[in-house]
């Protein structure tokens, strides 16, 4: 019997590893290549509405917060790829967003950098420029994907949890 319990533990550590890398590391991954593609088309394909609630958001915030002014530039240019794909994939990293996009918001450089984003890719779009729209996309996302990892290890040196964080 305890044989099997120790044949059992590795395969329970496994999965959880193979869990881990599929609904957190590949997706990290896949937004990584796919979005600045998104944005690519987007800039192709977009039309004069997609450019004007571009322009609203990059512009003129009305109050809305950084996180909710990100998510919605992120749908515009979804919308405007013309790819209902994107759509579902941006609507399944929306849910991360939601949930852990005050970690990443709440520090005012991750903001301002946020904020010069939407203009540079609302500038990108406009101009119909498809490799200015991917580089900025994908300059953003790296620099997000380094500044939480960075977070995250800076929060485990000194014994916190992102649990903690978000409760």
């Amino acid at each position: 019997q305890m044989q099997g319990i120790t044949r059992a533990r590795p395969r329970f550590f496994l999965f959880w590893a193979a869990f881990f890398y599929v609904l957190v590391v590949l997706p990290a991954e896949a937004r990584l290549i796919l979005v600045p593609e998104m944005a690519a088309i987007a800039a192709s394909r977009r039309t004069a509405e997609h450019l004007e609630e571009l322009r609203k958001v990059a512009h003129e915030p009305h109050g809305l917060s950084v996180l909710e002014r990100d998510m919605m530039v992120h749908h515009v240019i979804a919308r405007a790829s013309g790819n209902i794909l994107y759509l579902i994939l941006l609507n399944f990293f929306n849910r991360f967003f939601v949930e852990f996009g005050h970690l990443y918001f709440d520090v005012e450089e991750n903001a301002h950098r946020s904020a010069r984003f939407h203009r540079d890719i609302y500038e990108a779009i406009r101009r119909s420029d498809a490799g200015m729209a991917r580089q900025v996309m994908h300059d953003v996302l790296a620099y997000a994907e380094q500044a939480i990892r960075s977070y995250v290890i800076e929060m485990r040196e000194k014994g916190g949890t992102i649990r903690e964080q978000i409760h």
